[in-house]
């Protein structure tokens, strides 16, 4: 057997937190780890596995499930143990520093400056509309919904989301919002229906802008909804509210004081904001930046997940405001990634005709069971916190109606 082969199993026998059931690529068996606590299966089908998990760790895993040299039974549960255990598996071959080093310079080469930052966003969000359809809701929300009930369809959880986003910013008739990274304009749609606000929603996103329109005319709001393409640093005018709804996640660690600065600059002085965005916890913050890992290779290329800290820091650095809230819809993001997931597979044959092909799909498979494993071991976080500035009156009242 492989020195690569040896040493994985040796490290999947230390788990603690799950058993894994190895099917190696010879036909024999073995049960890892702590199967006490529930097992989950690991067919190998090439031994190059080893070394690809060796050399990349996510990434060669993600990459080597792309080519089809591994699958499991439970693939999100298999994630999560190892995710759980991370520590028992935190061993590299000797090439993985230089597989690092490439890694990373892939990573810094697609920094969000405004071209790049164009670039990274048209080659995910510009797959095709049609492409998230087929695991989208009806409301094309590409970001965490909010369960209020086991019973909620996913449609009316993201709907919950949006009402809850707004009852934090404290949108009402009065208030221009701006919404930084609108996506296909449900936020925006909800918001002016609802509260009859007018809404400004950017995206660098030409498909998304396209459609974000159509959607916009087919419910009559244009005279309440208006969509444009461009970058949130040359945004212009003055605005009482600002939502953005996991879009910090393309702006990337050296900009973060650029996007604090220019929300900043056009909130009014009773303004706020409110903002969605995945984070990763601050003890790993430092190593994460230093070596991408599949989504950022993969999936999301110029992506980065900051830590709430870091954002807290750019915030004093960059304007007046400070945090008044903050909440942790982490495992919401959990049960919204399995319907999409649940949804994906089920359409496999449509996404294949849209000219996706097995590879790409796999990946997606990948990429959805690998955060959705994240949430649920709390690897990473959700938040919703809104900003505000010192002194601000729109915060002087009770948020609800005092009972009598």
């Amino acid at each position: 057997m492989p020195d690569h082969a040896s040493i994985v199993i040796g490290m999947l026998d230390r788990l603690t937190s799950g058993g894994v059931e190895l099917a190696l690529p010879d036909g024999s068996r073995r049960t890892l780890g702590a199967p006490q606590h529930g097992v989950v299966r690991l067919d190998v089908r090439d031994p190059a596995f080893f070394s690809r998990v060796l050399r990349g760790a996510s990434v060669g895993a993600g990459d080597s499930y792309m080519d089809g040299q591994w699958s499991s039974d439970d693939l999100v549960g298999l994630l999560r143990t190892v995710i759980a255990d991370r520590a028992a598996l935190a061993r590299l071959s000797p090439g993985a520093i230089g597989q690092i080093v490439l890694d990373r310079a892939r990573h810094l080469a697609r920094d969000n400056r405004r071209a790049a930052a164009r670039r990274n966003i048209a080659a995910h969000y510009d797959l095709s509309n049609a492409f998230y359809a087929t695991f989208l809701d009806e409301t094309m929300t590409y970001s965490s919904a909010v369960f209020a009930t086991d019973q909620d369809s996913l449609a009316d959880a993201q709907r919950n989301k949006y009402t809850r986003l707004i009852e934090l910013a404290r949108i009402d008739a009065d208030c221009h919002v701006l919404e930084i990274g609108c996506g296909w304009g449900g936020f925006a749609i909800h918001a002016a229906t609802t509260t009859g606000c007018r809404v400004t929603g950017i995206t660098l996103s030409q498909a998304q802008a396209d459609e974000a329109r159509r959607r916009v005319d087919a419910v009559g709001l244009a005279d309440r909804v208006a969509i444009e393409l461009g970058d949130y640093r040359d945004v212009a005018g003055t605005y009482d509210r600002v939502v953005s709804i996991e879009m910090l996640e393309a702006v990337g660690h050296r900009h973060l004081d650029d996007y604090f600065g220019t929300i900043e600059r056009v909130l009014t002085g009773d303004g706020l904001a409110a903002f969605q965005v995945i984070t990763i916890p601050e003890q790993r913050y430092a190593r994460y930046r230093r070596r991408p890992d599949f989504i950022q290779q993969r999936i999301f290329p110029g992506g980065h997940l900051p830590s709430l800290e870091s954002m807290v820091s750019s915030l004093r650095r960059s304007s007046s405001m400070f945090v008044e809230s903050v909440d942790n819809i982490g495992i919401h993001y959990a049960e919204t990634l399995r319907r999409w997931r649940v949804r994906f597979l089920a359409q496999r044959d449509r996404i294949g005709q849209l000219g996706f092909d097995e590879r790409f799909q796999r990946m997606w498979e990948f990429y959805l069971a690998y955060c959705e494993a994240a949430f649920r071991a709390r690897y990473i976080n959700d938040m919703q916190f809104v900003v505000t500035r010192t002194g601000n009156p729109t915060l002087e009242s009770f948020p609800y109606q005092e009972s009598v």
